[in-house]
C-alpha cells in the first residue's frame, strides 16, 4: 500500500467517524429542508475541515512540515468553515440544536485543538468562566506557546480580530488613564471593575514617567483571588503618589446589597471596566450601570468597553472553546445606559478604530 493509499484510508475512516457523530443530531431535525442544510454543512464543510487539520497534524508530526508553514492554511480553513457554521446558526434559529452541533464539533476537533495550551485553557475554564486573566495574558503577550499543531491553533486565535481588538482595548484604556494622571490631581480615586491581571496599569506605569504631587488610589476588583494575587504581585512597586486597594468582590454582590458595597467602595472619580459588560445579561448590566454611576463624584466618569455586534461575531472562540458573549451594538448599550435610572449626565462613544470591534462608552456625571 502506497503512502497516498494510506492517507486515503485514514481520510475515509475519519469521514465515517464524523458522519456517525452527526447522525443522531440529524435524526432530531424534523424539517427536511433544515436537516439537509445541516447535513450539507457537516459533509461539505466540517468533514473536509477536520481532514485538512488531520493531514497538517500528521505532516507536522513526521517533520515534513513546520508549524509556521502550516499556520496560514489552518487559519484559512478555520475561517471558511466557521463562516458556513455561522450561516447554519442563523438559519436554524434553534439554540438547543446549535449547542449540540457545536459540542459535536468540539469533540471532533479535540485531538487537534487541545494540542494548544491556550485552546485547552479557554475550553476547560479552570477559573469557572471564559476569558480569565491567564487567557487574556496570553492574548496580550501575542506569542504562541504550544508545540506542533498546537502552535498553529495558538496563532489562529492570536490572529483573530477579537484578539487584536482586546489588545487595542487595553491600549485605549491606558491612554484614557494617562490623560487623567497627566492632570496631576491633588486627590483622586479610580475603580477598576474585573481588573484581571491589570495589564493596562502594569504597562501604563512601565511605559510612562508618572510624576504626581497628589495621591491617586486605584481600587482593583475581581472575583478571582488568583487574578488579584497576580495583580498585587505585579503592581508591588508603584510610582510615587499611587496606591492600591485589592478587593475580592463579585459584581453580582453589588446588586444584592448595593448600599453595603457603596460604603465599602466609596466615591470615585473614574469607574471603568473593559472586559466584563459583554458577559452580563441585560437586566444585570442595566442595574450595574446605575450602581457604578452612583459611585461617581460630580464630574466623574463611568467608562465601559463593549464589543459591537455589528462588527463582530465570536466564531473561533465560540465554536472551538465555547466562549461566547451577550451580543449588543452601540445603540443597544446606549439604550441600556439611558434606561438605568441615571440622571444629569453626558454620554459619549469612542470606537476602537483598527478592527471596529470594541467601543468605549463614557458617561460623565455633570457637576452640580
Amino acid at each position: 500500500m502506497s503512502f497516498t493509499d494510506t492517507c486515503d484510508v485514514k481520510d475515509i475512516e475519519l469521514k465515517s467517524l464524523l458522519e456517525k457523530r452527526i447522525a443522531p443530531i440529524l435524526d432530531e431535525i424534523n424539517d427536511t429542508t433544515m436537516k439537509e442544510k445541516v447535513r450539507v454543512f457537516w459533509v461539505d464543510s466540517v468533514i473536509p475541515y477536520f481532514i485538512t487539520l488531520d493531514t497538517i497534524d500528521q505532516e507536522i508530526r513526521k517533520g515534513s512540515m513546520e508549524p509556521t508553514e502550516a499556520t496560514d492554511d489552518v487559519i484559512r480553513a478555520t475561517n471558511a468553515t466557521l463562516e458556513e457554521g455561522d450561516k447554519i446558526e442563523a438559519l436554524l434559529d434553534n439554540p438547543t440544536l446549535i449547542k449540540k452541533i457545536k459540542d459535536t464539533f468540539r469533540i471532533s476537533g479535540a485531538s487537534y485543538g487541545l494540542q494548544s495550551d491556550f485552546v485547552r485553557h479557554a475550553f476547560e475554564k479552570p477559573g469557572g468562566y471564559p476569558g480569565d486573566y491567564e487567557t487574556l495574558e496570553f492574548i496580550y503577550n501575542n506569542k504562541p506557546t504550544s508545540k506542533g499543531f498546537g502552535y498553529c491553533a495558538d496563532e489562529a486565535f492570536l490572529a483573530n480580530d477579537y484578539a487584536k481588538a482586546v489588545r487595542n482595548r487595553k491600549d485605549t484604556m491606558k491612554k484614557l488613564l494617562l490623560s487623567h494622571l497627566r492632570k496631576d490631581p491633588k486627590e483622586s480615586s479610580i475603580l477598576n471593575i474585573a481588573c484581571g491581571a491589570s495589564r493596562d496599569l502594569r504597562e501604563l506605569f512601565s511605559e510612562n514617567e508618572i510624576n504626581l504631587t497628589g495621591q491617586v488610589t486605584f481600587t482593583l476588583i475581581d472575583k478571582s483571588k488568583d487574578a488579584l494575587n497576580f495583580s498585587r504581585d505585579q503592581l508591588s512597586n508603584p510610582p510615587q503618589g499611587i496606591d492600591f486597594r485589592f478587593l475580592n468582590h463579585s459584581v453580582y454582590d453589588y446588586l444584592k446589597n448595593p448600599d453595603y458595597y457603596r460604603d465599602i467602595l466609596g466615591k470615585q472619580d473614574i469607574v471603568y471596566s473593559i472586559g466584563l459588560a459583554d458577559y452580563i445579561p441585560e437586566k444585570g448590566f442595566r442595574d450595574l450601570v446605575g450602581f457604578f454611576y452612583s459611585l461617581l463624584n460630580p464630574g466623574g466618569q463611568l467608562i465601559i468597553a463593549h464589543k459591537d455586534s455589528k462588527h463582530y461575531h465570536p466564531l473561533t472562540p465560540d465554536w472551538w472553546a465555547d466562549w461566547s458573549f451577550h451580543l449588543r451594538d452601540i445603540d443597544d448599550v446606549i439604550g441600556i445606559a439611558k434606561s438605568s435610572g441615571i440622571e444629569h449626565f453626558d454620554l459619549t462613544i469612542e470606537q476602537e478604530d483598527d478592527t471596529n470591534i470594541i467601543f468605549f462608552m463614557t458617561i460623565q456625571k455633570k457637576s452640580a
